[in-house]
């Protein structure tokens, strides 16, 4: 790939663009403002390019004291294409009502139409054939789907071969069906997909395993104007520039932005003046929003076991396709090239369940002082309870039938009191940390404006997860590109705002 170049190459020279990171968000923003032959790009990506290997960041939060002392996983994608490369390739839109929130809460253009049309920007649709689409009921509306975008998705290959026989439950059932569902997969990803297009452009310069350390600020008037990068390589120090007009987009990946954006912001003195005057850095933009806001999805699972014992195995063959034994990773290694699975692993099926509402997370700095109301799942068990009291498990006619032997949360969890206690031990997050860069007016813990720019700073946008001010109902990837898209054109200046 022509991109790729090293520090020694780069250091001391400018260029109009500087993007910190080479995730998600980054990558398409690269190419975006690559197209324009004249202007120059440099990202810096702090890990590999892992082309054929991706991987992630093994990190974790310290112990939650109000989830009984877990310790949640943040394991986040580190190299070129960041966690895109890493997911499970969902590609699912968030609701109209969701996206149109953001835009209510002061950020004109940010709304559902301009999310659909840069979404569709993005994506080439592929439907599956006459042949499986009629088999399998497959419906879509191809007027809500791109056909030339960078990011091909699709139906999943594999077919469980439950969906006809849990329709016609739920039509049993009175429930209707969704003429265009969400849930999609995609087949490529921001590091191959849009790498593609613009590797080879020679305005665009990759330097891997960069760890961007500060943003260069100096003082205008009354503002600091974002004028270079400093960055690690091997231990060496280095600096870029950027050019007259020129700017710095902090991307710092997906999710791992919501960690790595604001933690670059406090080190160049971006940040609330009392955390960073106890680190001794000096403040050069107060600004007590970074790094608050995070929000992220929970998960809990229900099990139920189908037989007394789970060492019995099934009298019968499973017939329906699951993934659930992939969790084991001797399974996974063992069937990662096979489109079925071993069907003695059955013996278990499971309920998934996701947060209704979602509430923020504690800091996950340990020395920052605890907030007065308790965070967590409070509110979501609040709204369990609301909604519980007459709740009761249905049997689906020709699919499935409750009840049978629980396995979780188990026999000892009868009171709400126990399943607040078990929830509070078991649940964990989804990956899909957002918000510390939340854009929103100051005045209500805002980060960044409506184009991204950071408060009290010229030339510097945060342009990654982290600026959502508001956790999506969906899978965050399909929200990334299309933020990326449209901030590649307020960047370019082509935005309807």
């Amino acid at each position: 790939m022509d991109s790729l170049t090293t520090a020694s190459e780069v250091s001391g020279k400018s260029f109009d663009y500087i993007v910190i990171g080479g995730g998600t968000a980054g990558l398409v923003v690269a190419c975006r403002l690559t197209e324009d032959p004249s202007k120059t790009v440099l990202v810096l990506e702090a890990r590999g390019a892992h082309f054929d290997d991706p991987l992630i960041y093994p990190q974790a939060t310290v112990p939650q004291k109000h989830s009984e002392g877990t310790t949640f996983s943040w394991a986040r994608g580190k190299g070129l294409g960041g966690s895109s490369s890493t997911n499970f390739y969902l590609w699912t839109r968030p609701s109209k009502r969701d996206v149109d929130a953001c835009e209510r809460l002061g950020n004109p253009g940010w709304n559902w139409d301009n999310f659909l049309k840069y979404s569709k920007k993005c994506e080439t649709f592929i439907p599956m054939s006459e042949e499986v689409t009629t088999a399998e009921r497959l419906t879509y509306d191809m007027e809500v789907h791109g056909t030339d975008g960078p990011i091909i998705t699709s139906f999943p290959n594999l077919r469980p071969g439950y969906e006809v026989v849990l329709q016609d439950a739920f039509d049993n059932l009175g429930i209707p069906r969704l003429a265009e569902p969400t849930n999609k997969r995609i087949t490529s990803v921001g590091l191959t997909a849009y790498l593609k297009k613009a590797g080879s452009r020679t305005n665009l310069k990759i330097v891997l395993n960069a760890s961007v350390f500060r943003i260069l600020l100096s003082l205008d008037s009354d503002e600091f104007v974002a004028n270079g990068v400093e960055f690690l390589v091997d231990g060496q120090k280095h600096a870029v520039l950027t050019t007259l007009g020129g700017e710095v987009i902090l991307s710092a990946g997906y999710p791992t932005s919501t960690i790595n954006s604001p933690k670059i912001l406090e080190l160049s003195g971006i940040g609330d003046r009392t955390i960073l005057n106890s680190l001794g850095i000096e403040t050069k933009v107060d600004l007590p929003a970074v790094g608050t806001n995070v929000q992220e999805h929970m998960f809990a699972g229900l099990a139920y076991g189908a037989f007394p014992a789970p060492w019995i195995k099934l009298k019968t063959p499973e017939k329906f396709n699951t993934i659930d034994p992939l969790w084991d990773p001797a399974t996974a290694k063992s069937t990662s090239s096979s489109s079925t699975h071993p069907t003695h692993l059955n013996n278990e099926r499971s309920l998934l369940t996701r947060s209704a509402r979602v509430v923020p997370m504690e800091k996950i700095e340990a020395n920052i002082p605890e907030p007065d109301d308790v965070p967590g799942n409070a509110e979501q068990v609040a709204l369990m309870q609301e909604g519980a009291a007459n709740a009761e498990f249905l049997s689906i006619p020709g699919f499935y039938s409750f009840p049978s032997a629980e396995v979780k949360p188990g026999p000892s969890a009868h009171t709400d009191e126990d399943l607040a206690l078990w929830l509070n031990k078991h649940a964990t997050t989804l990956h899909h940390a957002c918000d510390s860069c939340s854009m929103l007016p100051i005045d209500k813990g805002g980060v960044v404006d409506p184009e991204l720019r950071v408060y009290g700073t010229k030339g510097l946008r945060v342009l990654d997860l982290s600026v959502i001010p508001l956790i999506p109902s969906a899978h965050t990837q399909s929200v990334v590109y299309a933020l990326a898209e449209q901030a590649s054109d307020i960047i370019k200046g082509h935005s309807e705002l």
